[in-house]
């Protein structure tokens, strides 16, 4: 027997047998038993064989999302993302501005201590 390597995920021995036989049933059932052997004398020892092992874990989600769920029932809704509305404080419906609004609006601000002048004369 040789130690081999050290792998990832296991410790490698060879262990050679030479088997003086021409018949290959006779061969596989030499080797079972010589590999049989091999279990009950490492359990026989008071230990055992590391086999790869992998842990699931299953977890429960929060369940639906609201909105969502609203949305894939009424796919008319006005306020859903992308329809660009939103309700007031009153819960009247109002459009959101776009940013084309939003830069308009920044254009016809007027600095501080600058006043407008009237639009008719």
């Amino acid at each position: 027997m040789r130690f081999v390597s050290f792998v990832a995920y296991s410790i490698d021995l060879e262990i050679y047998a030479y088997v003086s036989t021409s018949d290959w049933n006779e061969f596989l059932s030499v080797r079972e038993d010589l590999m049989l052997r091999i279990i009950d004398i490492v359990q026989a020892s008071g230990t055992g064989f590391a086999f790869p092992s992998q842990t699931l874990y299953l977890g429960e989600d929060d369940g639906l999302d609201e909105k969502r769920s609203r949305a894939a029932r009424d796919p008319e809704d006005p306020l859903l993302p992308g329809r660009g509305l939103r309700r007031d404080l009153g819960g009247r419906l109002k459009r959101r501005p776009t940013r084309a609004h939003q830069a308009r609006a920044k254009s016809r601000a007027v600095p501080a201590g600058r006043l407008r002048r009237p639009l008719s004369g």
